[in-house]
Order: structure tokens, then C-alpha cells, then sequence
């Protein structure tokens, strides 16, 4: 699964806008995926700012499904 993947699959589930360090602790919790790096939530962040047709953010550091 992708950081992608991971991240849709999260607020999905959860069906409301989070914030970037939730979602990550929630990906990790969950086993979407390991803590491969020194910094999930800084990947997390990238995914989630570099991919506007998926994700929209709605406060500073909380995004949502498009």
C-alpha cells in the first residue's frame, strides 16, 4: 500500500477531516504502514500538500478527501 493509499484509506474510514500527525499515528497504529524513515508525518504532509486533486485542506495542518 502507498502513503497515498494509506492516507485515502484513513479518512475514509473515518469519514471526517484530520490532521496530518493523526492520520499518520492512525496509518502506523493500523499497520497501513511501517515506520520506514525517520519521518512518517513529514511524508504524510508531502502526500497530503503535493496532491490537491485528492486532498483539501481545511485548517492548518487538517485536511480531508476531496
Amino acid at each position: 500500500m502507498t502513503w497515498n493509499e494509506a492516507i485515502v484509506k484513513v479518512l475514509a474510514e473515518n469519514g471526517k477531516s484530520m490532521h496530518y500527525l493523526d492520520i499518520t499515528q492512525e496509518i502506523l497504529d493500523k499497520g497501513y504502514k511501517t515506520k520506514s524513515g525517520a519521518t512518517p508525518a513529514m511524508t504524510v504532509s508531502n502526500q497530503l500538500t503535493t496532491n490537491p486533486d485528492i486532498f483539501r485542506r481545511v485548517g492548518k495542518g487538517t485536511y480531508e478527501l476531496v
